[in-house]
């Protein structure tokens, strides 16, 4: 199945969704992580968030800047798939319309 629309997600999970597709280039992924404006003007668009991965990168001391934008707007998105169990396990897919 194709997926049409831009994935926005940070950039551990971009290389594993990269490999899993073959390098196709048949998904837009881009790194979240690296994006320069403001996430509100994200549009159309998917945003992957593995909340685990990036508990256990701060965990891990790195500064995850991009991460305190997407605490605020999560819920202004529309959730599309949650996998996991509990919201610090959990990797949940996001629409911004």
């Amino acid at each position: 199945k194709s997926v049409k629309k831009p994935i926005f997600t940070d950039s551990r999970s971009k290389l594993a969704l990269e490999y899993l597709s073959g390098y196709s280039n048949e998904l837009a992924v881009f790194n979240i992580e690296s994006y320069s404006g403001d996430l509100k003007s994200i549009k159309d668009s998917y945003i992957v968030i593995n909340y685990k991965l990036i508990k256990n990168r701060m965990e891990a001391g790195e500064e995850l800047e991009f991460f305190e934008q997407v605490k605020k707007l999560a819920g202004t998105w529309t959730k599309v798939n949650v996998i996991g169990n509990g919201i610090d396990q959990n990797l949940v897919v996001y629409y911004a319309k």
